[in-house]
C-alpha cells in the first residue's frame, strides 16, 4: 500500500501535467495582445430568436471566452451581460471559434464588433 508521500508525489505529477495542458491551450490563445480578466457570470446568447443560457469565463478588451451545453456555430450573435448593479449590457459578438469540452459542453470565443446597449 503506497504511503503519503507517494501518494503526493503521484498527485504533484498529476496537477502538474494539467497545468501544463493548461498553458499550452494559453499559448495558442488568438487574443495574444489583449489580457484577460476572470469574468465569471451568467448571460444569454442570442440564438435564432431564442435567448439561450450561457457563462461567461474571461473577458478581454476585445471578446469574451464562453461556456455553454449547445453547439455554436461561428458568426454574429448577440449576448446580454447582466451587471451585480441590476441592469443588463447587450453586445454585438462575433463568434471566431466553438469546441467541445466535456459531456455535452462546449468553450467558444467571441469577439466583440458592435457598441453595446444598456437597459436599466
Amino acid at each position: 500500500m503506497p504511503n503519503t508521500a507517494q501518494l503526493n508525489r503521484k498527485l504533484g505529477r498529476v496537477v502538474y501535467r494539467l497545468i501544463d495542458e493548461s498553458q499550452e491551450s494559453e499559448k495558442r490563445d488568438r487574443r495574444g495582445v489583449s489580457p484577460r480578466h476572470p469574468f465569471f457570470r451568467p448571460i444569454s446568447v442570442c440564438v435564432d430568436g431564442h435567448k439561450l443560457s450561457a457563462f461567461s469565463r474571461d473577458m478581454s478588451e476585445t471578446g469574451i471566452g464562453l461556456l455553454h451545453s449547445f453547439d455554436l456555430q461561428p458568426g454574429e450573435r448577440e449576448i446580454i451581460i447582466s451587471s451585480a448593479k441590476g441592469y443588463s449590457v447587450s453586445i454585438l459578438t462575433r463568434i471566431v471559434w466553438c469546441r467541445p469540452c466535456g459531456e455535452g459542453w462546449y468553450l467558444s470565443g467571441a469577439e466583440f464588433i458592435g457598441a453595446p446597449n444598456i437597459g436599466e
